[in-house]
């Protein structure tokens, strides 16, 4: 299998992990998960009401681009990196877009 569609398969197996996990919580907010046609943009936004204010938020948002997969946001406090290194994908193929470049060179994953 190609590098593509193993990044596909694993990223959809893991935001529809993450997707169940959030319509699993008793918070009263609902995951809303989207993918692009070409599976290479992932989106998991959780939205409801709490109280008397609608939340509206991202939790992840990752994107397979130029053969690596490029992490924007990461609302969460698990290691999203580790999780896809454990699920083969390459250290060397993992981006922290969220940091700028300066600072992804002090970290163990690629810096674009």
């Amino acid at each position: 299998m190609d590098t593509l569609k193993n990044y596909q398969q694993l990223l959809s197996k893991f935001f529809k992990e993450r997707l169940d996990i959030q319509n699993s919580q008793a918070s009263g907010l609902k995951g809303h998960l989207t993918i692009n046609e070409s599976k290479t943009d992932f989106l998991l936004l959780k939205m409801g009401w709490v109280n008397q204010l609608f939340v509206h938020a991202i939790v992840f948002h990752v994107e397979i681009k130029n053969g690596k997969v490029w992490i924007y946001e990461d609302k969460t406090d698990i290691d999203v990196p580790q999780i896809l290194v454990d699920s083969g994908v390459n250290k060397k193929d993992i981006v922290l877009g969220y940091l700028s470049p300066k600072l992804r060179s002090f970290s163990e994953y690629a810096v674009a």
